[in-house]
């Protein structure tokens, strides 16, 4: 059975110290000649709480001993890694664009359509341009020691996997985007019916669409949490400003 911090077991039930831990929350008990001291006066009041503090057998009963400290809750480090909320809030803000570019799409309605399609392409762009320069480069180059494989770490080999697979999203998703850009433009030719080109741009765009949501789920569970476990805070706000820099360099047709 469990000790507690004086040396009785935990379970046990008190005795021989009721009395005293009675009069420390009513000296009234054992003392009534003591008529009219307040329970609640000032000098009264410390000492009956220093006598229950220091004397009561369970004092780790009177404690929140399983109190949840900040960091066991992951805030001090998403606190810090201010890259990961950046990035993961335009991941939801391009989800969105590309929800609203499939629902024209599927109207039809073509010149709305291809003005949201350019628009999520330059901005799935400048996002992808600001990982490939903010990001990965800052992950690719530390110390294979500091992928620990524990502790929400993978290890250097499975890092630099991710990393790769990560590229290749990206290089498919500029390639799939450039042939629908192509495919909008030529909605007005003779070559397809414009039925045909909305199927082809629709089929394009869901393939990407399946695969950007694995690939953003394997970024915000994995690899957006790293700079946090990894870096100091004046590195990961380093890291944090070149994303940002980049993520606001869209071009200026846009602007």
């Amino acid at each position: 059975m469990p000790v507690g911090p004086s040396g009785r077991r935990a379970g046990a039930p008190c005795v021989a110290g009721d009395g005293k831990h009675r009069a420390a929350l009513d000296p009234g008990c054992d003392r009534r000649s003591r008529v009219g001291a307040s329970l609640f006066g000032f000098t009264a009041s410390r000492c009956r709480l220093r006598c229950l503090l220091y004397s009561h057998p369970y004092l780790d009963l009177l404690v929140a001993p399983a109190f949840t400290s900040l960091h066991q809750f992951g805030l001090p480090e998403k606190m810090k890694n201010s890259v990961e909320s950046l990035l993961a809030a335009d991941h939801e803000s391009l989800a969105q664009l590309l929800n609203e570019l499939d629902e024209e799409l599927s109207k039809p309605n073509i010149s709305r359509a291809f003005e949201l399609l350019d628009l999520f392409w330059a901005r799935l762009a400048v996002h992808i341009r600001a990982e490939n320069l903010g990001l990965f480069p800052a992950l690719t180059n530390v110390p294979a020691t500091s992928f620990t494989g524990r502790d929400g770490l993978p290890t250097s080999d499975e890092a630099q996997d991710i990393l790769v697979r990560l590229r290749s999203d990206h290089d498919f998703f500029m390639k799939e985007l450039a042939l629908m850009m192509k495919a909008t433009r030529k909605v007005s030719t003779p070559e397809l019916t414009p039925i045909e080109q909305v199927n082809e741009s629709r089929r394009r765009l869901l393939a990407v669409k399946d695969r950007l949501e694995n690939h953003n789920r394997l970024e915000e569970e994995q690899v957006y949490g790293w700079p946090g476990l990894i870096f100091d805070e004046p590195a990961v706000a380093k890291i944090c400003r070149l994303v940002r820099h980049e993520l606001e360099k869209l071009p200026h047709r846009f602007s």
